[in-house]
């Protein structure tokens, strides 16, 4: 298990110092097939714009592209952003009454110098180290929201209004049980203190499987040597120490290692749908006590021309709302999604919007709530608890080109909705992409990486390792505990 538990602890401290690597990436022609990016999958495409003349910005995970309504062309179109293939990754591009332009990634907000066709970086605007979600515009007024509050500005959009979204009705201050474990095993529910704490517990892990490793394997190497007389000096030099921080190191930071790994195996299945749907009380002095109700709650916003109300999107649920400043009412009859979230929510009729999520494509009619499966035009089927579909599984919606409406799959790339035909092919440079050194890592860490070679049980990795990794450290405790008590015991004899 040595091996398995280095690649979760460093994985692991990749992951919880996303903001310090996003410039660092990976080419996927060295990593399994199914991280390989073909036409547009791999959640390259997420939405498209309509910029003027015939020209379209198409946008997501992969950058920005601009093209033409008949897609006769295809070229980059980020001058002027962060390198590296997180800082890239577009979340919403908008553009305002007045034709200005801008983009939201993961970490920052750009607006367009049409002159220049250069992106000018306007993040410090918003004062804020948020992840940023989405962005809307309502006539010459800009919307951006993060994860947790709504950035409002006007024309000339150098100066930012900060707030936070009401309450709804029904809220009981309560979070959920799977974030609270989720911040509990990234160490952030504490803050950065917490968070630089898990990152020790992650060294520790690393110098536990290497004097693990030295302690089960060197004693044979040592008596072998001895009976043939050869030296065992080096051997018994790496050996005591090993002894020394493997066993005092370990025995005291057992119940924190314990924590680690029980807290892992539960975000992931089966021990994940035990708690997905539970909600607690905020640990009183975390990061999720918060007197924001929507705190790391926000994930999409648009506006309704038809009902003239916003529509929100959270991890809650969907809700409308008249302004910005009224409060939030839930949408019963809004449509089912993946738990994985929203990745599109687009009005394409006045009274239907386009809803696209791991779980497949709705059209959704928020007059009367009937919702269809756009894919094949039938009723939607019963909601499914499972883990995502490949096969229905949509990143990305267009229908901004005239050869008709385009869905994007994480699997199956680019297609024609209601029509049979080839979506103009990615450039043979880009393929097979490059993946961040942040998202590898979570690959890793979820055990994803391995489903080529144990297929269904990639799922049972992580619950698995758990429970050998728990019991490897009960053990290890246990057996450290009866030897400390015994007098004079010495390894070597």
């Amino acid at each position: 298990m040595s091996f398995f538990a280095l690649l979760f602890a460093v994985s692991g401290i990749i992951l919880n110092h996303r903001n310090l690597v996003p410039e660092l990436d990976i080419s996927r022609k060295y990593l399994p097939e199914y991280l390989a990016v073909e036409n547009w999958s791999q959640n390259s495409v997420k939405m498209t714009l309509s910029i003027g003349g015939d020209s379209i910005l198409m946008y997501g995970a992969s950058g920005i592209w601009l093209t033409n309504q008949r897609h006769t062309f295809v070229e980059r179109y980020e001058s002027g952003m962060k390198k590296g293939v997180d800082n890239r990754n577009v979340a919403k591009i908008v553009m305002t009454s007045d034709e200005d332009i801008f983009a939201v990634t993961t970490f920052d907000l750009y607006r367009l110098d049409k002159k220049a066709n250069t992106w000018n970086n306007i993040t410090s605007l918003l004062k804020t180290h948020e992840r940023l979600s989405d962005a809307a515009v309502m006539g010459d007024t800009l919307i951006v929201m993060s994860r947790s509050e709504v950035f409002t500005s006007a024309p000339p959009y150098d100066n930012f209004t900060k707030s936070m979204i009401q309450a709804p009705a029904d809220y009981d201050g309560k979070v959920s049980l799977f974030r609270t474990i989720w911040r509990l095993h990234s160490g952030e529910l504490f803050g950065e203190a917490g968070k630089i704490f898990v990152d020790l517990l992650g060294f520790a892990t690393i110098l536990f499987c290497v004097t693990g490793v030295i302690i089960f394997f060197f004693p044979g190497i040592v008596r072998r040597l001895k009976k043939r007389g050869k030296k065992i000096s080096g051997f018994i030099t790496m050996l005591k120490p090993s002894y020394k921080w493997h066993g005092k190191l370990g025995y005291w930071l057992t119940a924190f290692i314990l924590i680690l790994f029980i807290s892992g195996a539960f975000l992931r299945p089966p021990l994940l749908i035990t708690i997905i749907r539970s909600d607690v009380k905020p640990i009183p002095f975390s990061t999720l006590d918060s007197d924001n109700a929507w705190n790391d709650r926000l994930r999409c916003i648009n506006y309704d021309t038809l009902q003239n109300e916003w529509l929100l999107y959270t991890s809650e649920g969907f809700f409308s709302m008249k302004d910005l400043h009224s409060q939030p009412q839930r949408i019963s009859s809004a449509p089912r999604v993946s738990v994985m979230g929203v990745n599109i929510m687009k009005q394409v009729y006045q009274d239907c919007w386009i809803v696209g999520s791991f779980d497949g494509l709705v059209l959704w009619n928020r007059n009367n709530g009937v919702c269809i499966d756009y894919l094949t035009k039938r009723p939607l089927m019963p909601a499914y608890y499972g883990p995502p579909r490949q096969q229905v599984a949509v990143t990305g919606y267009s229908n901004d080109f005239l050869a008709g409406d385009v869905a994007f799959g994480y699997s199956f790339g680019a297609k024609y909705i209601h029509r049979n035909g080839e979506f103009i092919m990615m450039p043979d440079i880009e393929v097979p992409g490059r993946i961040s050194l942040w998202h590898l890592a979570l690959e890793i860490h979820t055990g994803r990486i391995y489903q080529p070679i144990i297929g269904f049980f990639a799922d049972l990795y992580v619950f698995i390792s758990g429970i050998l990794l728990v019991l490897i450290t009960l053990t290890g405790f246990i057996v450290y505990h009866r030897k400390s008590k015994r007098k004079n015991r010495t390894y070597f004899k």
